[in-house]
């Protein structure tokens, strides 16, 4: 009786995946809006670094301006980060 349970249950699963899988058409994808050249400007002055330089900043890992002084970032917490008399 176990035994058919458990290729029941594979059975099942099997289908299961086999018509979850999307077709071609459902990933395609379809433009839904017009060519921007501003916004192909700014995706164009994305790159890994200055993504990976954001990321740096905002962790506390480097020195950032602030209120003309170098700082890093200890806290999210906005009125903190913004507290100029804070050391």
């Amino acid at each position: 009786m176990r035994v058919k349970k458990t290729r029941l249950v594979l059975l099942v699963i099997t289908f299961v995946l086999l018509f979850s899988v999307p077709t071609a058409s459902g990933t395609s994808q379809t433009p839904t809006c017009s060519f921007n050249p501003t916004v192909q400007e700014i995706i164009s002055q994305v790159t890994q670094d200055s993504v990976a330089q954001w990321i740096r900043n905002f962790s506390g890992e480097d020195f950032v301006p602030i209120g003309g002084a170098q700082r890093k970032i200890l806290t999210r917490y906005s009125y903190q980060l913004f507290d100029y008399a804070v050391q």
